[in-house]
């Protein structure tokens, strides 16, 4: 059902991002109760999540609003650019189960089940982010 003229693509990434952010944000507290994370850790406080989500999802429609001038079909590409960024972004997570000495805590709590969770967090970045490309593609 369209509802008059679409949103501009910058508009659609932005409500994805923060869309993302207060899921992301939303799952960040309740796991952070419930895996007993100390307060501290840098990834579950409101800036990461923020940034993460609307630089992730302001970064995924700048790239599709690019790809519409470059490639004859930006839609299927779109899909496997996220793909692979989502990909590279999950090696930041995993680093914090690198053991080595720390010269802060803020990191402290980087279990193997709080590594899962921010994966799971930059995912829903990623899926918020194509399904606003998508939304705005089929002229929101």
């Amino acid at each position: 059902m369209n509802m008059g003229t679409p949103l501009p693509i910058w508009e659609a990434g932005l409500l994805a991002g923060l869309a993302a952010t207060a899921i992301d944000f939303t799952i960040a507290r309740l796991m952070a109760r419930l895996l007993h994370v100390p307060a501290t850790f840098a990834p579950f406080t409101v800036l990461p999540i923020a940034s993460g989500g609307l630089g992730g999802a302001m970064g995924a429609t700048g790239v599709y609003a690019l790809l519409i001038h470059a490639v004859p079909h930006p839609l299927p590409m779109i899909g496997s650019v996220t793909a692979l960024v989502l990909l590279a972004s999950i090696l930041l997570p995993l680093r914090l189960l690198k053991s080595r000495p720390r010269r802060t805590n803020r990191f402290d709590g980087a279990t193997p089940a709080v590594v899962i969770v921010l994966v799971g967090l930059h995912t829903i970045v990623a899926l918020c982010s194509l399904y606003a490309i998508h939304f705005w593609y089929r002229g929101g």
